[in-house]
């Protein structure tokens, strides 16, 4: 019965499984048909807004339909799943199980009906077992599938179709909200308004003090021609902007509820909430200036703007209203203001600029308002300095500062900083302490300051402010470098620049010579053409601009020698007439300047005649400049050379000292090796001088006498170097040198002594009595040829005057005349070779010779042209220069007599001494006076003009006379172009001309006489 049993469980799992399907096809059903009804009965009240009682019936009706569909598809199957009532029984099971399955068909009725027979037989059970477990392995659940029940899902469709059209239309709540109505059916509803009120404003939280703007629209079918916003139960119209609604909530403003209406139909109320916002009811600014400004502390209100001073103390004082907090904000950096109840304060130093803000918060707000001000910082500025530095023209050691400095409050300190070269060892000289905003200081180096000679010392200048804050600040100067001389520097130094100079002025004559060159170019020029063309007038023209820069180049370096000889302190003869004649050159060269003037107007005019005149008077004046000028720079540079080896002299004798003291001194080897080789380096360097001393002798156009032993030289680098190696040898343990080192230390002390010596003989120029004899012998043969070439000239003179009457060119006079002037020549080499060393002879000498010359030239010129009555009123200059060239000289030689032996005159010639000369000429003069006028007085058959001459009388010096007018004497500078009737000798003339004769004759015994009387 086990088989059957199983089949009647089988056969109840079947019946279970059956009502289970049919529960889930009324569940699908019961939706679908209850929705679709729903949205019937919402539709209804939707669209057609019934009454009270329609609502009811509506409703009722609703509630039936609903409880029909639930008790005919759920309460029903689930009543037979649940056997609350009776269903299928196993029979009408065993049907529709035979139905599905064809191989039960009938099987399992019968089987049924067999078990429910009443006679129980073995047979009968045994069938029973037999077809149940035939039976037992047919799967009798499988006949109901539930997957049919999909079908009926269909029926769902119709629903959401529905709703989705109701979605898309865009109205689903007010659709589906129409429900409310129906449950509510005893509420009486009016239709909604074709619009609704969509207030798009969210936030109606404002703070007091602002305003706020609503916006409003409204949705619907119907869109309102105006609405109206009812605040306080005021009723305001909305204005009408890009398609919204709007109105604005003005200041001062409250807390209050609003609503807004249109064409009968209102809105819902609204609030607009109020909140308390902070203020600063007032604001001031407290700032506290450093003391050392000086100005007083400032209240500033109303305002966080401010410029001050670097370093002021900024105090904030605020009165606020419903503020909780005040912030101090900086970049990243926020700092809280201190609070008193409603008062807030902050104290900060400021030293630069500074961008801030301020901003208050409470709780309804943070950072409510941000105040941005700025602080503009004056930085206190470094205090300024200017110094001028300048150098003392005499004196190298000393030089002259003035400053200025000044700063925008008080300087504190001037003061100079001083430190040797390369080392920063540094002392400081306070100069003053001036507590004033500028100052103007003196200061001559070195005063107040403790310096070795010989060490370069950098320093310069500084001021130091009252800057409390930077505790003071300081500008320096640039950076001056001088070097403290000793004598000997300063002496090398002069000795240096002297030479330069003496370089300069050897160019500046070298381009003087070339000048004259072009000058004669020029009138070479002008005698050729007859009328100064344009091309002349602007050559004439740069050659005097040319001139003019040399002018300036040679006044410029006669200064400059000029102030070098005052620089020394030597009280020599020689140094005082090198200063009077640059003196004397300085006055020449400003009469230069008025003639270069009057050439440069001349050359404007064109008047060629004025000109040619004005430009040989140039020339004149050129080549006697230019003469005194070579005399005066050989001279220098023989004083130049004399200085020098006194000052070679001073140094070997010191180096000599410095030698013999270190025989002497008891120090180790290392430092007697190291002193012993700066002994010989120093005296390396003194004889590349001393050969630099005997180049700049040989340069000179009159070499000086100097005997230096060059030998000696050699022998005392010798004994340095033998020194030295001997001191190298010694072992490092001795303590001493050895005597063989200090044999050659103590031979190369007194060889240097030697040399000094020997230069410091050079420079006296040695045996000065001997040396004034030869001058003076020298000089009286220069006077004997020097009337030897008067007597001469004075014959050519007279032939020539014969050559005059007949008018034929005499060669033989030009030759003569030629000849005369290279005799002179020999005279002029001699007397410059004298004038080095005799420097009385001064510019006159020169001057006269430089006459004896240009009219020498002038009256060859004229002889070559056969204009005799021209070249001898030249040759009549050349004797007049002759003649008071002669007269100085013996001025001179009796000077020279008189330094020999003031006893001198006595014995052999003493009736021929220098009166005698003076009587002669004297004599001569008067002879010459006669002559003239008795010149005067004769006829001659041609006329001229007559002009000013010199006279012919000689004064007692030979050189002096009167200018007046009337005729010149064969003595005196001719009267050109002057008026006048006879002979140009006039009667008489062969009497003077004997008479002068015999006075040179005097003359030549007297000169003859003085040289025999020594």
């Amino acid at each position: 019965m086990d088989n059957y049993n199983k089949i009647l469980d089988k056969l109840n799992a079947f019946i279970a499984k059956f009502y289970t399907k049919m529960l889930l096809k009324g569940l699908l059903l019961f939706l679908a048909f209850g929705l679709l009804f729903f949205f019937a009965v919402v539709g209804i009240e939707y669209f057609l807004w019934l009454s009270s009682t329609g609502r009811l019936l509506l409703l009722v009706l609703f509630v039936g339909v609903e409880l029909y569909l639930l008790w005919k598809f759920i309460i029903t199957p689930l009543s037979f799943l649940l056997r609350w009532k009776r269903g299928l029984s196993n029979k009408e099971a065993s049907l529709l199980i035979g139905k599905h399955f064809p191989e039960v068909e009938d099987k399992l009725f019968n089987l049924l009906d067999l078990a429910e027979s009443n006679s129980k037989s073995e047979l009968l059970l045994a069938s029973i077992q037999q077809r149940s477990m035939d039976l037992s392995v047919v799967p009798f659940v499988k006949a109901i599938d539930l997957k049919e029940n999909i079908g009926y899902a269909k029926y769902l469709l119709l629903p959401l179709f529905i709703f989705a059209i109701i979605w898309i239309s865009g109205d689903v709540v007010s659709y589906f909200s129409s429900y409310k109505r129906v449950v509510n059916y005893d509420l009486a509803y009016e239709p909604p308004a074709p619009f609704t009120f969509r207030l798009l404003t969210s936030n109606l939280d404002l703070l007091e003090g602002k305003s706020l703007t609503v916006s409003l629209t409204t949705e619907g079918r119907v869109k309102p021609e105006s609405v109206s916003i009812v605040v306080d139960g005021k009723e305001f119209l909305l204005q009408f902007k890009e398609g919204l609604y709007q109105y604005e909530f003005t200041r001062p403003l409250k807390s209050t509820s609003f609503y807004f209406v249109s064409n009968g139909f209102r809105s819902k109320e609204y609030f607009l909430n109020v909140l308390s916002a902070p203020s600063i009811v007032d604001f001031e600014m407290f700032l506290d200036y450093p003391d050392y400004t000086e100005r007083e502390d400032e209240v500033i209100k109303s305002t966080g703007n401010a410029v001050f001073p670097e370093g002021t103390s900024v105090s904030w004082r605020m009165k606020t209203r419903t503020t909780d907090e005040v912030l101090f904000n900086v970049g990243d950096s926020i700092q809280k203001f201190q609070r008193v109840g409603d008062i807030f304060n902050f104290s900060k130093r400021v030293y630069s600029d500074l961008d801030y803000e301020l901003s208050i918060s409470n709780v309804n707000v943070t950072s409510y308002e941000k105040l941005g001000y700025r602080f503009n910082v004056i930085r206190d500025a470094f205090p300024s300095l200017r110094v001028e530095q300048v150098l003392d023209s005499l004196n190298p050691n000393l030089s002259y500062y003035v400053g200025e400095a000044t700063d925008d409050y008080r300087l504190n300190t001037v003061r100079l900083i001083y430190f040797k070269k390369g080392q920063e060892n540094k002392k400081v000289l306070v100069l003053s302490n001036p507590n004033v905003n500028y100052n103007k200081f003196y200061y001559t180096f070195p005063s107040g300051l403790d310096l070795e000679e010989g060490e370069v010392y950098d320093f310069y200048f500084e001021v130091v402010d009252n800057d409390a804050i930077h505790n003071g600040k300081v500008t320096k100067s640039q950076v001056f470098s001088l070097v403290l001389l000793n004598d000997n520097q300063l002496k090398y130094r002069e000795l240096v620049f002297q030479k330069s100079i003496l370089k300069n002025l050897d160019k500046s004559l070298e381009m003087s010579k070339e000048q004259q060159e072009n000058l004669k170019e020029i009138n070479r020029r002008d005698r050729e053409n007859s009328v100064l063309s344009f091309s002349d007038q602007n050559r004439i023209k740069d050659f005097l601009k040319q001139q003019e820069v040399q002018e300036d180049l040679m006044k410029k370096f006669s200064g400059q020698l000029k102030d070098n000889l005052k620089k020394s302190e030597e009280d020599s003869k020689l140094k005082k007439l090198l200063e009077e004649r640059l003196e004397r050159q300085e006055l020449e060269a400003k009469k230069n300047e008025r003639l270069l003037e009057e050439l440069n107007k001349l050359a404007e005019k064109l008047d060629k005649d004025e000109l040619a005149k004005r430009l040989e008077e140039l020339g004149k004046k050129q080549r006697n400049a230019d003469r005194n000028l070579e005399q005066l720079l050989e001279l220098t540079k023989r004083y130049y050379i004399q200085q020098k080896a006194d000052q070679l002299s001073d140094n070997l004798m010191k180096l000599s000292k410095e030698q013999e003291a270190l025989v002497d001194k008891d120090v180790g080897l290392d430092e007697q090796q190291k002193e012993q080789d700066s002994l010989g380096s120093k005296f390396e360097e003194i004889s590349k001088e001393v050969d630099e001393l005997l180049k700049d002798i040989a340069s000179l156009k009159k070499p000086i006498d100097l005997k230096v032993d060059m030998g000696n030289m050699e022998d005392i680098k010798k004994d340095q170097r033998g020194a030295l190696e001997e001191i190298s040898k010694q072992p490092k343990g001795d303590k001493s040198t050895s005597d063989k080192a200090k044999s050659k230390q103590k031979s190369s002390a007194k060889k240097m002594k030697e040399l000094a010596d020997d230069l410091l003989a050079a420079n006296s120029g040695g045996g000065g009595g001997s040396s004034t004899a030869e001058d003076a012998e020298m000089l009286r043969q220069l006077l004997d040829n020097l009337i030897t070439f008067s007597f001469k000239q004075e014959g050519l003179y007279k032939s020539l005057g014969q050559t005059e009457l007949s008018g034929t060119v005499n060669s033989a006079g030009i030759k003569r005349q030629q000849e005369l002037r290279e005799l002179f020549k020999h005279v002029d080499d001699s007397l410059f070779a004298l004038s080095l060393r005799q420097a009385e002879l001064s510019e006159f000498v020169n001057e006269q010779i430089t006459e004896v010359y240009y009219n020498l030239d002038k009256a060859l010129e004229s002889m070559a042209e056969s204009e005799m009555y021209q070249g001898a009123s030249y040759q009549k200059y050349v004797l007049n220069a002759a003649n008071n060239l002669s007269d100085f000289l013996a001025n001179v030689l009796e000077n020279l007599q008189q330094s020999m032996s003031p006893s001198m005159g006595k014995g052999e010639g003493e009736g021929f001494q220098l009166p005698d000369i003076i009587l002669g000429q004297e004599k001569l003069g008067e002879k010459l006076g006669e002559m003239g006028k008795k010149g005067s007085e004769g006829g001659s058959s041609g006329e001229g003009k007559k002009g000013k001459g010199e006279e012919g009388n000689s004064g007692k010096n030979g050189n002096e006379g009167k200018d007046g007018d009337g005729e010149a004497g064969d003595n005196g500078k001719e009267g050109g172009n002057g008026k006048g009737k006879g002979s140009k000798e006039g009667q008489g003339s062969e009497t003077a001309r004997v008479a002068e004769v015999e006075a040179r004759v005097v003359l030549v015994e007297v000169s003859r006489g003085l040289v025999k009387r020594n």
